[in-house]
């Protein structure tokens, strides 16, 4: 069991004091994808105004990249999933940020493997032991992470395959082609292979690896705005929450416009995501283990250590905001 302590700011240097009439203005990351729903949606339905926040979006074509400006100073919260926060840490990098939430509770099947098909493809383990095959992924995110998972899953030796590592918008036609036998990537472009490679078969399992996304926040940001920045962060994800759950429909036309996919695509994935802003135990699960694979294969040092979890993931602005959300233990 893992207990963790609802006070942690102190460790993000001194605070501005409170001042609601105060507009604190922030640059967001966003991975410009679905699963960015609920950013994308506070921002467009002025929710993050209403709680005096002048928010920036900053697209990027993955969390890991939205990560990597927040720790280079540019961004001033970001949305990746869990991976890439998990390798920061290993390497060094946990006074630079905090974790406030996730954005999706759960996902199901939004990161799989696209094979494709032959007559060796009925099951995962026939298809890649039959012989080596080319699996294209997205290297220091949740689809490598993936990719190890189903391996291990379904005892493929990593010397069966060939890891690949390819731009996510460019996995779909690689597969297409043929230059590659597998792709093992998020929404949308799980879907784009699926429908881009004729015959194409998908393995999933629900015993895989579940992406989480969250809400990383710079500690330098925190430093310098007012104490309540990241309640007010949260009310207007949380508003944005309940617009989706409330206008689906709706939410979808607004996401569409922002990420220029087509409605019926997101019809198709839009029940990949639990749209929810929450921390569960879940994601401390995920990110040990991930840190487990990381020095398992040579990521990180093999004594490197993943700081202790109150470093890191702080529940107190949830707590104060929504209680019931937080479910760390």
């Amino acid at each position: 069991m893992i207990v963790l302590s609802l006070i942690m700011m102190s460790s993000c240097g001194s605070k501005v004091p409170s001042d609601s009439s105060r507009s604190i203005p922030l640059i967001l990351g966003i991975q410009t994808a679905p699963v960015a729903a609920v950013p994308i949606v506070a921002y467009e339905r002025g929710f993050f105004k209403e709680e005096g926040l002048d928010v920036a979006l900053q697209e990027f074509t993955a969390g890991k990249f939205a990560l990597q400006a927040l720790l280079s100073g540019s961004v001033d919260v970001a949305t990746p999933a869990e991976v890439p926060p998990t390798l920061a840490l290993l390497q060094g990098h946990s006074g630079k940020f905090v974790i406030i939430a996730q954005g999706v509770k759960s996902t199901d099947g939004e990161v799989r493997m696209v094979v494709r098909s032959d007559p060796s493809s009925d099951s995962p383990a026939n298809y890649f032991t039959s012989k080596k095959r080319r699996i294209a992924t997205s290297f220091g995110g949740g689809p490598e992470f993936f990719t190890y998972d189903f391996l291990k899953r379904y005892n493929i030796s990593p010397d069966d395959v060939e890891l690949l590592n390819l731009k996510p918008e460019d996995m779909p036609a690689a597969l297409a082609s043929g230059s590659v036998d597998a792709v093992a990537i998020f929404e949308p472009f799980a879907y784009f292979s699926e429908n881009l490679t004729k015959g194409s078969v998908s393995f999933r399992d629900d015993a895989l690896y579940s992406e989480l996304y969250v809400f990383a926040v710079s500690k330098a940001f925190l430093a310098k705005s007012p104490s309540d920045a990241p309640d007010r962060i949260l009310r207007a994800l949380i508003k944005s929450e309940r617009s989706i759950t409330e206008d689906p429909e709706g939410s979808k036309d607004i996401v569409a416009r922002y990420t220029h996919l087509d409605k019926g695509v997101l019809d198709a994935i839009w029940g990949s995501f639990d749209f929810k802003v929450v921390l569960d135990s879940s994601l401390v699960e995920n990110m040990v283990r991930e840190a487990d694979w990381a020095r398992e294969t040579g990521k990180v040092p093999k004594n490197a250590v993943l700081p202790q979890v109150d470093d890191f993931i702080d529940p107190a602005p949830l707590s104060r905001v929504r209680p019931a959300s937080v479910s760390l233990e």
